[in-house]
């Protein structure tokens, strides 16, 4: 099995396991069935909704799985099942604009032809006359190129290396503001763009994950492999029109109010139509050694943390326990000279031996010396004898 085939696995593995398949995964596109409106907006967005009658839609008209219009005119693929999701959950009909290409959909949508964008990524051109929901999706972008290819994995690698990019697709803009050292060569779709790299009229293609893996087996394009990863991502969103910011505050409150479970039900439906028959038993116990060995080396990770963290707290109160036993008397002390009494930092004046105990560890066993005793008492104290020197006389044995 090549390494790209198990990047894609690993990849869509993280998307196919995040809720369990329903018995029913064999149904047709767009029979996701929700709640309708469930009080989401508000009366006043309830009665605009109603005045409008309706909402219209441009889409990419081949762009699957994300969506297409079929040979019936019919819009399917993820989009399709989200907007029929949201025309449920709003309670108002949307009414897909049919287009023959993505360039004409965003000139419809800059010209004010329809309401709603569907899918796309957000750029500062599109800003100009779009607002943006949150992401519905989110896809990695990945470099495709032929299997015998080699090439450093990486944008940086690719100056001068032709790239496949279809017109108008967010890919360009990024292409043409942070790489413009890499040739572009235009295609009509993704497809297209594919079966450009296929034939050998260019080198690479930037693709989302999910539509790349779709068409590469779709269109049985063998000869193709997913070559290296980028930092930039698919964030796939509604578009709004510009001049309607009531529009844009009921599709945010919609596209929020639907659940990851209701998100990946979508998802899985369309990506697991295409790969489950591709996971036989070897490549699933490849995705599994994989999975397993990440799992048991970020186990093993975070167990050594907690041992060197127990060290440390060790170590701490060890440390603590040390400072605790250091409490020595520092600075200048006012000490009365006639009764030897100290005054404290409140003014108060205390005995030295209450200071010092207070201040210290130390404490105090009282006597009295011999001065004192003479001059107070009238006794006169033994003192003890000093210990005699020894001299050395010089004398040796013999």
């Amino acid at each position: 099995m090549h390494r790209s085939d198990v990047l894609i696995l690993l990849l869509l593995l993280s998307l196919l396991i995040l809720s369990p398949v329903p018995a029913h995964s064999a149904r047709q596109p767009g029979a996701v069935q929700l709640p309708t409106e469930n009080g989401i907006i508000s009366p006043e967005e309830r009665r605009y909704l109603d005045e409008k009658g309706g909402l219209t839609l441009c889409v990419d008209p081949d762009w699957l799985p994300y969506e297409r219009l079929n040979r019936a005119g019919k819009h399917e693929g993820i989009a399709a099942d989200f907007f029929n999701l949201l025309s449920t959950r709003l309670g108002i009909p949307i009414e897909v604009i049919p287009t023959g290409s993505w360039q004409a959909t965003l000139d419809l949508a800059r010209a004010g032809g329809c309401d709603l964008v569907s899918l796309l990524n957000e750029n500062p051109e599109r800003t100009e006359y779009l607002n943006f929901t949150d992401p519905l999706v989110v896809s990695p972008t990945v470099l495709v190129s032929r299997a015998n290819a080699r090439y450093a994995i990486g944008l940086e690698a690719l100056a001068g290396t032709p790239m496949a990019v279809v017109k108008g697709y967010w890919i360009e803009d990024i292409l043409h503001r942070a790489h413009p050292d890499i040739p572009i060569i235009y295609a009509a779709s993704i497809a297209d763009a594919l079966e450009i790299i296929s034939a050998g009229k260019a080198d690479v293609m930037l693709g989302s994950l999910i539509e790349v893996t779709d068409t590469i087996q779709r269109r049985g394009l063998t000869n193709l492999k997913i070559a290296g990863h980028t930092p930039y991502n698919f964030l796939l969103r509604i578009g709004v029109r510009k001049d309607d910011p009531r529009l844009l505050t009921i599709m945010q409150k919609a596209v929020r109010s639907l659940t990851p479970l209701e998100k990946n039900e979508i998802l899985r439906h369309w990506i697991a139509i295409r790969y489950e028959h591709r996971l036989d038993a070897r490549q699933l116990l490849w995705v599994i050694l994989a999975v397993g060995a990440v799992v048991v080396t970020t186990l093993l990770w975070v167990r050594r943390l907690q041992l060197e963290n127990r060290r440390r707290q060790r170590l701490i109160g060890k440390l603590e326990t040390a400072l605790a036993e250091i409490k020595t008397l520092r600075g200048i002390i006012p000490i009365c000279s006639v009764c030897k009494h100290i005054r404290t930092d409140s003014g108060a004046w205390q005995q030295i031996e209450t200071y010092v105990r207070e201040h210290s560890e130390a404490d105090f066993t009282h006597g009295i010396c011999p001065d004192c005793a003479r001059n107070t008492y009238g006794i006169e104290l033994k003192k003890k004898p000093e210990p005699a020197a020894t001299a050395d006389t010089g004398t040796t044995s013999g």
